[in-house]
């Protein structure tokens, strides 16, 4: 086996075993339980329009072709939506160390797997202090976290997807450019900011085949993308022309970020942007660099408007640049090795050595790891401490599925993967008109300055059945406790060191 193929694996498998241990430490934050939540109605009520965060019929993004496919996978391992989640983030992580393979010898075809390896590692590390903590950006510091997210799994589709167009193209095979198309209605259906990526990249590639193929490349790419927009508008669980019309305006403000300390948080990549030089005279290196140019149009149209969720593609950017930069790395190395025959062996050596180096302290411990998630699939356990929810598992034995909880914003943003459902979220509903309303009226419930007929007719307003005080977040949660007894308007049915849950039979 060439020691660039072995390097490319070696390096995946380490990465592999650590982000294994890390995404099953039952440690979870934001995005991940309203995915969980999502996955969790459609394994309760597939055949329902009820959105999976609210009692309301109301579409959600998150309902995508991703999420039915995780909901298969939880249903034929008879896994948690939870524990599902975890496992198929490992499964994302090999699909995005395959479809980088691709896309890299899309890119570059004589260094591909030399160049992966560097561009892998480029990816996780080349960033600057305090990276954005977003769904599609890979930094090492929380790749682990959003393995399981639609993003990284569009993302890797797109990379295998680039690279049987490349195939398509140079071979003109139509069976490859359906299957393409195919692929990038999934993209669009599941992750439409890396579905921009894609677009500008299917046109990058088509503009920069040769002459003579280039008309012919750039009306299958235009007809291809229609298509694949028309196959879109039919997925029945929410409609992308409504996202892209205006329900997606919600998430503009949350992405403000996107325009904040930008120098400080790439400047590395920055740094190492000599290494791209090869890609000017190359012309698979030259879509990249095309595909590049369109994303920053995209990321400075988002700023102009004020539409911030289009930021968003600065991901994409510093990924395609670190990419680029890997296989101008690894061109180095090549060309290192031809004139001093001893660096051949030396550089991988060096590599090797560091890399186990690094990876001794925790192999151990994420081995015996790994072999306790398989144990616990197989005898259908949890694969997860369940350190983030466990003392909320409770609400299994208490509340139905269709149970209206309220609770704290925190509180609530975890219940819906448990059971039941809750009042606010914490982050934008796209298709919820009240969605904000909503956020403010628990905000209102929880205030200290808040009268008890205020709370009352909240309670009412959205027909709580049941009242959930986390004693942690909470300050005010025996007075609240004691309004509704003393009213008699509800009755312990749990009490333990963390939560308090209350009937509220009355309202």
């Amino acid at each position: 086996m060439p020691l660039s193929i072995l390097r490319y694996a070696l390096i995946s498998t380490v990465l592999l075993f650590g982000f294994s241990i890390r995404a099953t430490d039952g440690v979870a934050y934001g995005d991940f339980w309203e995915h969980s939540a999502v996955l969790r109605s459609l394994l309760t009520a597939p055949n329902t329009h009820s959105h999976p965060l609210f009692a309301t019929f109301a579409a959600h993004a998150f309902l995508s072709p991703y999420t039915f496919a995780v909901a298969g996978f939880a249903k034929a391992f008879h896994a948690s939506n939870i524990d599902a989640l975890l496992l198929t983030g490992l499964f994302n992580f090999l699909l995005l160390v395959f479809g980088l393979l691709g896309f890299c010898k899309f890119a570059s075809k004589e260094e591909s797997w030399l160049g992966a390896s560097y561009a892998l590692i480029c990816m996780l590390f080349l960033w600057g202090s305090n990276p954005w903590g977003y769904s599609g950006f890979l930094h090492y510091s929380q790749t682990a976290d959003v393995l399981p997210y639609p993003s990284t799994f569009a993302l890797g589709i797109t990379f295998v997807g680039l690279w049987l167009q490349q195939r398509a193209l140079t071979d003109n095979k139509i069976r490859l450019t359906l299957v393409v198309y195919f692929f990038y209605c999934l993209v669009l259906l599941t992750h439409p900011l890396t579905a921009i990526f894609f677009t500008c990249a299917l046109i990058g590639q088509s503009w920069c085949t040769p002459e003579k193929q280039r008309n012919r490349a750039v009306l299958l790419t235009i007809l291809g993308l229609v298509g694949a927009l028309c196959l879109a508008t039919q997925w029945p669980y929410f409609s992308i022309i409504d996202l892209f019309a205006g329900a997606g305006s919600v998430y503009h403000p949350e992405n403000r970020s996107m325009y904040v300390d930008v120098l400080s948080r790439i400047w590395p990549t920055l740094v190492a942007l000599p290494l791209i030089a090869w890609a000017f005279r190359n012309k698979r290196g030259q879509a990249v660099l095309l595909t590049i140019l369109m994303l920053c149009g995209v990321y400075v149209y988002g700023g102009i408007t004020e539409k911030y969720s289009f930021g968003r593609v600065i991901s994409i950017i510093m990924i395609l640049l670190q990419i680029l930069i890997g296989v101008g790395a690894a061109r180095l190395e090549l060309r290192a090795t031809r004139k001093i025959a001893v660096l051949k062996i030396s550089i991988p050596l060096i590599l090797f050595t560091t890399l186990i180096h690094f990876s001794l302290p925790w192999l151990t411990s994420t081995t015996t790891r790994a072999l306790t998630v398989f144990n616990s699939v197989r005898l259908g356990r949890p694969i997860s401490n369940q350190i983030s929810y466990k003392d909320l598992l409770f609400l299994k034995d208490y509340i139905s599925d269709d149970s209206v909880v309220l609770s704290d914003l925190d509180t609530s943003w975890i219940v819906p993967s448990i059971r039941g459902k809750v009042i606010g979220a914490l982050h934008p509903q796209a298709f919820v008109p009240d969605q904000r309303q909503r956020f403010d009226d628990v905000n209102l419930f929880f205030t200290n300055t808040t009268s008890d007929t205020q709370r009352l007719w909240l309670a009412e307003k959205y027909q709580a059945q049941y009242l959930l005080l986390n004693k942690g977040t909470t300050k005010n949660y025996a007075e609240l406790k004691q309004l509704f007894i003393i009213k008699r308007l509800a009755t312990i049915v749990y009490d333990s060191e963390h939560y308090v849950l209350l009937k509220l039979p009355l309202l």
